[in-house]
């Protein structure tokens, strides 16, 4: 009764009027802040939510802190601004990695991040391009070895050549790319260990301190529609062309669904789920980079949602209950903690295993088609750096789109090994024949295909040696018509040749010319054995 009153009375009561200040255009990128919206999600929980863009006069940090704003969407910079003693808290890691990598043109010969040394490099602002910074820094790539260039939107810069890299969301212009047909390759941080959140919902401590059950309200409910827009992602595009933007084409939202799927990972992690080892990694990082003026307070950095302030009566029989069950839950705990060191060393056996294969091993995810692991085999094959390989999309390696899908169609099998000839790609540009087995597999908690690749070159070129000896031969299995006096030859069309002309024609045949001993004796008597070959 108690519950069922305070949700009237909350429903009855007036809509609160916030503002959520996100860091971009309207796009997929914010479409579970749209789906609570839509849904009715704000407005159950009595909040009047305003979703405003991003541009030169409204920054999410500056707007959450001034308090024209209540709530922003921001990146993991906050740690920077907790540091300087801004009071900003994190209610919530949507991206539980960051979108951001390095797009580099692979015609300039560009395969790792050692290669751009020398060349012109777009990072675009510190505060939004750190991951990429410390990825340079720890592989050894100084700053001053590169030519840097003002930032840019979009990818004309990169295009027309005036850059050969420059910062971008792995879950956008790589799609682009892919239409404008830009030879690409992508430099993802996390290679050189440099894993950062992505997108924050985030707010002030002020705003808690006033508002603590409409905060938790409006955090629960922006999670809710995220759940919504990453179940029906559809649902959501359907939403962003018709009330919010047509910025983006169908196609292009589709396919950053896609990759914001990957990257939020609701099926793994909990929505809005952050860890503060995670936080720590990130604080070292902006260390590292001499970003961090001091060690921030990752308490005060990061929100804990409250304990239940209303009890139900019932509560304190649930509680014994609890009790009771408190023996076989830390039985549970620990066995499910020797499965997980069980499963660690497995992943590790298993990576250790597929290293030491003897042929080419390629594991791409299901769907997106992204490679997820190469050994040093595969990236020989295919004329790639091994680092480089992972992130890329596997459909760089057909020769064209019906092989792709060929395959995908053909490794959906759960138990059933496929075993497909199809003809590959290089890095290059050049195509070669490969005999591809493959079937679903699960690899390190991810729905997967495993390929492994038998190079068919030498036996094509064996082969095609073979069709045309043989061919050969079959221009010579027949009947050929030959005058029993001077030995011509009829040929197709009735016009009688030399024989030697005719095989020279037909057989590719070379003669040689000489007398033998019995014509040598009747036509030229006067000669001796010896003087018979001619030159």
């Amino acid at each position: 009764m108690c519950v069922a009153l305070g949700a009237t009375t909350a429903s009855a009561d007036p809509l609160v009027p916030v503002t959520l200040q996100l860091k971009w255009k309207h796009q997929f990128q914010f479409a579970g802040y749209y789906m609570a919206q839509a849904r009715g999600y704000y407005r159950d929980a009595g909040l009047d939510v305003r979703l405003v863009e991003a541009d030169e006069q409204h920054d999410p940090l500056t707007e959450v802190i001034s308090g024209r704003a209540q709530y922003g969407v921001g990146n993991t910079e906050l740690v920077v601004e907790r540091a300087k003693g801004q009071p900003v808290v994190v209610l919530a890691v949507i991206y539980q990695h960051s979108p951001l990598v390095l797009m580099a043109r692979r015609d300039r010969g560009i395969r790792s991040p050692q290669d751009l040394v020398g060349k012109r490099v777009m990072l675009g602002p510190v505060n939004e391009g750190v991951e990429l910074r410390a990825m340079l820094q720890r592989e050894g790539v100084t700053l001053d070895r590169l030519v840097s260039v003002p930032t840019e939107f979009g990818l004309d810069a990169l295009l027309s050549g005036k850059v050969d890299a420059q910062a971008v969301y792995i879950t956008d212009e790589p799609f682009e790319a892919e239409q404008r047909k830009l030879p690409y390759v992508l430099l993802d941080a996390r290679v050189s260990g440099v894993d950062l959140y992505g997108d924050n919902l985030f707010t002030s401590a002020h705003e808690i301190r006033r508002h603590p059950d409409q905060v938790a309200r409006f955090r629960e409910a922006s999670l809710r529609g995220w759940r919504e827009a990453l179940a029906r992602p559809t649902e959501a595009i359907d939403l962003i062309l018709s009330r919010y933007s047509q910025r983006k084409t169908r196609e292009q939202l589709a396919y950053e669904a896609r990759e914001t799927r990957r990257l939020v990972m609701p099926d793994v992690v909990d929505l809005g789920y952050m860890y503060t080892g995670r936080w720590q990694h990130i604080t070292q990082v902006y260390t590292e980079l001499g970003l961090l003026p001091q060690q921030p307070d990752l308490t005060a950095l990061l929100y804990r949602p409250a304990a239940i302030r209303h009890l139900p009566a019932w509560f304190g029989w649930m509680l014994v209950a609890a009790l009771l069950a408190l023996a076989l839950i830390t039985a549970v705990a620990l066995r499910f903690a020797r499965l997980s060191r069980r499963l660690t060393r497995s992943e590790a056996a298993q990576r250790a295993m597929l290293d030491a294969a003897p042929v080419p091993v390629i594991i791409t995810s299901s769907g997106e088609r992204r490679v997820l692991y190469a050994n040093d085999r595969a990236a020989e094959l295919a004329g790639a750096a091994p680092d480089t390989m992972p992130g890329m999309s596997a459909d760089h390696f057909f020769a064209d789109s019906a092989s792709a899908e060929t395959l995908a169609d053909r490794s959906t099998g759960r138990d059933r090994v496929a075993e497909t000839e199809l003809l590959l790609r290089r890095l290059d540009g050049t195509t070669f024949w490969a005999l591809v087995s493959s079937r679903h597999w699960e690899f390190e908690g991810q729905s997967a295909v495993f390929a492994a690749f038998l190079d068919l070159s030498p036996q094509k070129v064996l082969q095609a040696g073979l069709e045309t000896a043989l061919e050969e031969v079959r221009t010579l299995r027949r009947l050929f018509p030959i005058c029993c006096h001077c030995k011509k030859i009829r040929d197709d069309e009735g016009l009688w040749q030399q024989i030697d002309e005719y095989f020279a024609e037909h057989a590719k045949t070379a003669f040689t010319h000489g007398v033998c001993p019995d014509c040598l004796r009747v036509h030229y008597p006067g000669l001796s054995a010896g003087q018979a070959d001619e030159d």
